[in-house]
């Protein structure tokens, strides 16, 4: 599994989803990818317009929410189905 957290800079909630993120993933300790993704092309492919934002396996499952360690790990077991 691959986890994208599309991010801007100066967002103090990317970085607080993005830690959330990279908690979640060693909490469940299964093999998981974590790439923080800054660069506004890549942004844009996914067709985002909101930050932060969470790909999970190339499908988007959150855009612009600020979200929790549960959240993300609730996402996880959503996208294993």
């Amino acid at each position: 599994m691959i986890i994208k957290v599309l991010l801007e800079s100066h967002c103090k909630s990317c970085a607080a989803t993005y830690d959330a993120v990279l908690q979640a993933v060693a909490e469940l300790g299964e093999p998981i990818e974590v790439h923080a993704i800054h660069d506004v092309k890549q942004i844009l492919s996914y067709r985002v317009w909101h930050m932060p934002s969470l790909v999970i396996d190339e499908v988007v499952v959150s855009v612009g929410k600020y979200l929790t360690v549960k959240q993300v790990k609730e996402l996880i077991e959503l996208a294993k189905k």
